[in-house]
């Protein structure tokens, strides 16, 4: 006799209203995403053992802290424009974004 794991119903999670997180941000969300897609037995894992979301929220800060951090430093060695123009200052930060969005891109497909 066959089961069929669809028709099976799993437990529900009750947490009290202190307990429950914050809404995942972009990152989180790309992260969480990306483990159930690529890495579904590891993905598998932390929900089992009921730690997926604590480390997808713990790698969303991380990631949010070394984008901050990236972007300060870019910002110290190429310093803004000297100018009233608001667009060639926009352009300079969208570039600096850019190019931290890389570094950003990259962390975000390595597994939690």
């Amino acid at each position: 006799m066959a089961t069929n794991l669809t028709q099976t119903s799993l437990p529900t999670v009750v947490l009290p209203p202190e307990q429950i997180p914050e809404p995942l941000g972009r990152y989180g969300v790309e992260i969480l995403r990306m483990m159930k897609r690529d890495y579904t037995d590891r993905y598998w894992q932390l929900v089992l053992s009921g730690t997926l979301m604590e480390r997808i929220y713990l790698r969303e800060k991380e990631i949010e802290e070394l984008r901050l951090l990236l972007l300060k430093r870019l910002e110290e060695k190429y310093p803004r424009p000297k100018t009233d123009s608001f667009l060639k200052v926009a352009v300079h930060m969208s570039i600096l974004a850019e190019a931290v969005d890389e570094v950003t891109e990259k962390e975000l497909r390595k597994p939690v």
